[in-house]
């Protein structure tokens, strides 16, 4: 916390232990660099969280998370939510072991559904839905350094399954609209009207390296990034909902 508050806003990508982590991390894997598979992450999660009223909630909650063998990805549901599968979700295995459930090995859910949302496009989900992203589609700039190159790397592929959700739906409407697909029956299609509150105007001069940063100001930085984002939403596209779709997905993402 001294050092964030004291150097610039770059410091971390300088630091020659920082570089020796990263290093670490692309020629060892964590099961040889921690090998006892110690994460205090579980603990705080069990502390924190009441997962009985998580799993007994009438709110549809999901969790996506990859099924390392199978190469697919599995939807947890709020009756399945435990520490386990939060930890298996946000399993990043160039720096945690796979998390084993049920006999399957399980790392990040963003590699495959970033978020999923194919289960809130269902007949008995409302037909709006809100998507908050938490990393940039664009950049100002082109990546030169090494680091720079990993950081927009990684954005990328965490986007691309999100990006590929959202041009199926895209194109799903441009189908329903020009009366090619009918959806006055049942069926697995429908209108849905999206909104968006989306990262690029308040984090992309964030690195990934800040997602390491747990400063408690910084923190505080994200909370008013956020509630400032939200704030703009509501003024300008509250009335939207329930109307109109607020996203433009054919000329995004169709």
């Amino acid at each position: 916390a001294i050092w964030n508050a004291a150097q610039p806003p770059d410091w971390m990508k300088d630091n020659p232990f920082w570089r020796a982590g990263e290093t670490l991390a692309l020629s060892m894997s964590p099961y040889e660099f921690n090998p006892l598979n110690h994460n205090p992450l579980k603990r705080v999660l069990k502390a924190a969280v009441d997962f009985g009223a998580v799993q007994a909630t009438d709110i549809k909650l999901f969790v996506a998370a990859t099924a390392v063998r199978q190469a697919r990805a599995r939807i947890f549901t709020a009756s399945e939510i435990n520490a386990d599968v939060l930890m298996a979700s946000a399993c990043l295995p160039h720096l945690f072991q796979a998390v084993e459930i049920e006999g399957e090995p399980y790392w990040d859910g963003g590699y495959l559904t970033n978020p999923p949302l194919w289960p809130l496009t269902g007949e008995d989900t409302p037909d709006d839905v809100l998507l908050v992203t938490l990393n940039p589609m664009t950049r100002e700039e082109t990546p030169r350094s090494a680091a720079d190159i990993m950081d927009r790397l990684n954005e990328i592929v965490f986007n691309a399954p999100l990006v590929a959700e959202l041009r199926a739906i895209a194109i799903a409407g441009e189908m329903i609209g020009q009366g090619q697909i009918d959806v006055g029956g049942q069926g697995p299609y429908r209108h849905v009207r999206m909104h968006a509150i989306e990262a690029d105007r308040w984090l992309s001069d964030l690195s990934l390296r800040t997602k390491f940063n747990t400063e408690w100001s910084f923190l505080n930085d994200l909370k008013t990034r956020g509630r400032a984002a939200a704030d703009e939403w509501l003024d300008s596209c509250l009335g939207a909902v329930g109307r109109h779709a607020s996203v433009d997905m054919q000329a995004r993402f169709g």
